[in-house]
């Protein structure tokens, strides 16, 4: 017997213009969910042990329905010409990697996905990466929100001690630290942030600006 439930057609759909938006309206768009959805008052311990009022969860607005293309998207107007492969850590990255290895199929483009675990698994075979991930590929890192530069370095260990892949960038989507930019340096990484601390300090409403001393003593 056929099927008569009706079919919901109130979604955006396959649309050219979205697929092919402006990367300063990408960022434009990326940049106001941070500032209005990730941003909340209240008590959160910091790593040093201190206590913290705000709390910036990026998670909240990247991974919306809208977060997610628009993340990806920035992604690809930033990743280098030459990558293959699109990595990051299972546990911090959620499915950026995934998203944007299929908005770049749809637009024409071949990047794969993988993903590094915390742990390698205890059965089958023992391994920190998942995805097919090819000797000698040339990859790009992500990594969601940058407090530091440990957990990426931590990153490119596990993959270069696991395979050939040539690690020809770092992209952070969200910028917080103080220092990352010039260890990535240091160790001879390219680095690009997508969206920095001031930026979103920039957008809050008048009423919002206090919290700029709290997130410096956060990070």
């Amino acid at each position: 017997m056929k099927d008569e439930t009706p079919v919901d057609n109130s979604g955006i759909g396959l649309d050219s213009k979205l697929i092919s938006m402006r990367y300063e309206e990408v960022k434009q768009k990326l940049l106001e969910k941070v500032a209005n959805e990730s941003i909340f008052h209240r008590d959160i311990i910091l790593p040093n042990g201190q206590i913290a009022d705000i709390c910036l969860d990026v998670k909240e607005s990247f991974l919306s329905a809208e977060g997610v293309f628009l993340t990806s998207l920035a992604i690809l107007h930033n990743i280098s010409d030459d990558v293959e492969a699109i990595g990051a850590n299972i546990e911090t990255s959620s499915s950026i990697p995934s998203t944007t290895s299929l908005l770049a199929y749809v637009r024409g483009q071949k990047i794969d996905c993988f993903y590094v675990k915390n742990q390698p698994r205890q059965v089958g075979f023992s391994k920190w990466i998942q995805g097919p991930l090819k000797q000698g590929a040339k990859i790009c890192l992500i990594q969601d929100m940058i407090s530091d530069s440990d957990a990426v370095v931590d990153l490119v260990r596990k993959v270069k001690e696991e395979s050939s892949a040539q690690i020809l960038q770092v992209i952070g989507l969200v910028d917080i630290s103080k220092h990352a930019a010039t260890r990535f340096f240091d160790i001879g990484i390219n680095y690009t942030p997508i969206i920095k601390l001031k930026e979103i300090i920039d957008i809050l409403p008048d009423s919002e600006l206090l919290v700029q001393e709290k997130f410096h003593a956060q990070v």
